[in-house]
């Protein structure tokens, strides 16, 4: 089975790596905005998506603390 966290952490490790990249070049400015934005939109819907899950069907037992 795909483990679809560990894709995405993968995905979002690369984009944070090539956002500092497109920092240093002040004619991609543009670009490196519309990519973190479209990031942040994407982390803020997977948040949310866990959220509903874990209401829905409880915390993992892995993450719960005692």
């Amino acid at each position: 089975m795909t483990d679809y966290e560990k894709l995405y952490a993968r995905l979002c490790g690369a984009i944070d790596e090539v956002l500092d990249e497109l920092g240093t070049i002040p004619e991609a400015q543009h670009v490196r905005e519309k990519l973190q934005a479209a990031i942040l939109d994407a982390e803020a819907q997977y948040l949310d998506t866990l959220l509903t899950v874990f209401s829905i069907y409880g915390f993992p037992a892995a993450i719960h603390r005692s």
